[in-house]
């Protein structure tokens, strides 16, 4: 039977495949394109493609096209609506775009050999990504009074002590449970398919 492990190893695309450069920080880094990088870029032309079709010709009374997408943006905007409240709008594109690239990505891994999401690194940058955002944003928005967040109002002090360390660390912990979740489901899944394929 097929290993199978070897549908997530990360490969150079031949003749696409610069050699190396030595950076200070990174230390030696390969300058090649590969397997991943080709599946994210399909799935980013994909997407920016599909939401050009989706919006270009708009019109009063939708196509099926335009109806789907009128679908699909009603519901990001649901979720964007019910989880930050009012001032959801603002975040709308940056939540669209997630959600289509790591939906392009996990439906082009089911149709080709390759999961880009089934990648610690992929699912990582995702989640550092939010993260820096909402630390950004809640700095912005509130400056140092971002750190009440930490600290419940209504908690005797001598609780205190132990429900701000919690809290921090629940904060922090939340983008690494998210990618190691997305991680793991696409990479457990697909080893599950590829076992049960070579079963048949």
């Amino acid at each position: 039977m097929a290993d199978p492990i070897h549908q997530f190893q990360v490969q150079p695309i031949e003749g696409l495949d610069f050699g190396t450069v030595d950076l200070p920080i990174l230390g030696e880094t390969s300058l090649a394109f590969t397997n991943s990088h080709v599946a994210m870029t399909m799935v980013f032309v994909a997407v920016v493609g599909l939401l050009t079709l989706v919006t270009a010709n708009a019109k009063v009374v939708p196509g099926r096209l335009q109806a789907a997408g009128e679908q699909m943006f009603d519901l990001i905007d649901g979720v964007t609506s019910s989880i930050i409240g009012p001032e959801g709008r603002t975040f709308f594109p940056f939540v669209l775009t997630l959600f289509f690239m790591i939906l392009g990505m996990n439906l082009l891994g089911l149709f080709l050999t390759f999961t880009a999401t089934s990648q610690l690194a992929v699912t990582g940058t995702f989640a550092l990504i939010t993260i820096l955002l909402v630390i950004g944003v809640g700095f912005a928005r509130n400056g140092l009074g971002f750190f009440k967040l930490f600290a419940p109002s209504g908690i005797p002090w001598p609780v205190m002590i132990l429900v701000v360390p919690i809290e921090f660390v629940s904060f922090m912990l939340r983008p690494i449970t998210l990618a190691l979740r997305l991680f793991g489901n696409m990479l457990g899944g697909h080893i599950a398919l590829k076992i049960f394929a070579g079963f048949v």
